[in-house]
């Protein structure tokens, strides 16, 4: 199947998804705006200059039939023990195949308001239209007006004002095989008020086994003035699904945000970040870890946006790559004009374990301020010799000395999470991908 066979593939899917669909005039006409625009671009080519590195044609060519239904699986113990953090209580809310399983979610916090989003829509909820017209970067990647189009389910998820959460918020989203390669396209959407704290961890998981699903998320997040909110995406248990990331991040006055993407699994693995300081003392944080051994492919994209002066941002982004395993790492930062005493810092470091392992970094500034503080960087390189010839010198094999000094360069990233049980299941992980005992 060619691009332009599966573009017309999920048009059609849509024409299906609307006709089965009652939703108010406002989302509809939305939904409409998005499949003409996906229409009008089509899917991405490697001489789109934001897909140069990333040949999305050739994961494609089975034509994954977008879900037009909510799914009607639900989940089992043995999934639920596969998404399980040891020693983690928090707010526990379940997906299959993007729809909602109350059975086996949990809320502990009554100050944590969520609401199914198609339930939403159908009540009339009015941040359901807010985030669909507030999209940040539609126009340069086609696969969030797809997700515009076709979204069945996800989450709304609000926190007022001086809320006080006790546990983070568990975002568990579960992909199960069908009777075909299927596109599931979900939708979260985020408001935490003012004056409070919110962790949210959310883990993807594919347990579609030899056949691949896509996923195509959408996150929206809105934080509040002197709000502090962190987000940790788990990406270990993808198997050879295609999963495909956009999330948003809209922060005003004197609030903090932090995003923390871990990957280690997925045939292939996209993940978009976009952040907007919108109110000054606005302060956001970029982490990534990403590990790999076979031929898998991932592509981390990220924009900070400074709109206003007195902000910070700090962004640190660090691989592993070993076999035939390819990664992608693009990173933007943006001072607008009146964005003076801006600080923002960028970092992107890789160790290459093999010969045939790639990475290809693009560091980026524009600048627009002359009043600021700004760096960015990228390195790629193999292991210090000195420090291995050093450690064997101290009776340690070969294997295990490698072994400790890639764990040290993961735990930098490990070591900011701020959640302990799940800073302990990420080392415990790291450990055993690098058969550290």
């Amino acid at each position: 199947m060619t691009a332009s066979d599966y573009t017309a593939q999920l048009i059609a899917s849509y024409k299906v998804f609307e006709m089965q669909r009652e939703e108010p005039e406002a989302l509809i006409n939305a939904r409409q705006r998005a499949i003409r625009h996906f229409e009008q671009h089509g899917l991405p080519t490697r001489k789109h200059e934001e897909w140069k590195y990333t040949n999305i044609g050739k994961y494609l060519k089975e034509g994954f039939a977008a879900r037009t239904q909510l799914a009607t699986e639900e989940a089992t113990s043995a999934d639920l023990d596969w998404a399980a953090i040891p020693e983690l209580e928090a707010n526990r809310l379940v997906f299959i195949n993007g729809r909602y399983d109350a059975g086996h979610s949990e809320i502990k916090d009554a100050a944590l308001q969520f609401t199914p989003i198609n339930e939403a829509i159908a009540n009339g909820h009015p941040a359901v239209m807010e985030a669909v017209e507030k999209v940040v970067n539609a126009e340069k990647d086609p696969f969030i007006w797809l997700n515009e189009a076709l979204f069945t389910d996800g989450t709304v998820i609000e926190v007022a004002d001086k809320a006080e959460l006790q546990y983070p918020v568990y975002l568990i989203h579960i992909e199960k095989p069908g009777e075909q390669p299927t596109l599931d396209c979900i939708r979260n959407i985020m408001t935490v008020g003012k004056n409070t704290k919110v962790q949210v961890i959310q883990n993807y998981l594919n347990g579609a086994g030899q056949q691949s699903n896509l996923a195509n998320h959408l996150t929206q997040v809105a934080v509040g003035e002197n709000s502090i909110v962190e987000w940790y995406n788990l990406q270990y248990h993808l198997d050879n699904a295609l999963h495909l990331s956009n999330f948003e991040a809209t922060i005003q006055r004197n609030a903090r945000f932090a995003n923390y993407v871990f990957t280690t699994s997925g045939e292939l693995v996209r993940n978009t970040s976009n952040m907007k300081l919108l109110g000054e003392g606005a302060d956001a944080h970029m982490y990534g870890l990403y590990q790999f051994t076979g031929s898998e492919h991932v592509d981390n994209r990220t924009l900070v946006d400074h709109a206003v002066p007195h902000c910070t941002s700090d962004e640190l982004y660090k691989g592993i790559m070993d076999g035939t395993a390819t990664a992608v790492f693009n990173g933007k930062i943006i001072v607008r004009p009146d964005a003076q005493k801006t600080n923002a810092f960028q970092h992107n470091p890789n160790i290459i374990l093999s010969d045939d392992a790639a990475v290809y970094s693009k560091p980026q500034l524009e600048i627009f301020a002359d009043d600021v503080k700004c760096s960015h960087g990228a390195t790629s390189g193999q292991l210090d010799e000195d420090a291995l010839f050093y450690l064997q010198q101290r009776g340690l094999s070969l294997d295990d000395a490698r072994g400790l000094l890639t764990y040290a360069f993961a735990n930098e990233v490990i070591d900011k999470v701020n959640v302990p049980a799940l800073q302990a299941y990420l080392q415990k992980t790291i450990q055993g991908n690098l058969l550290i005992h």
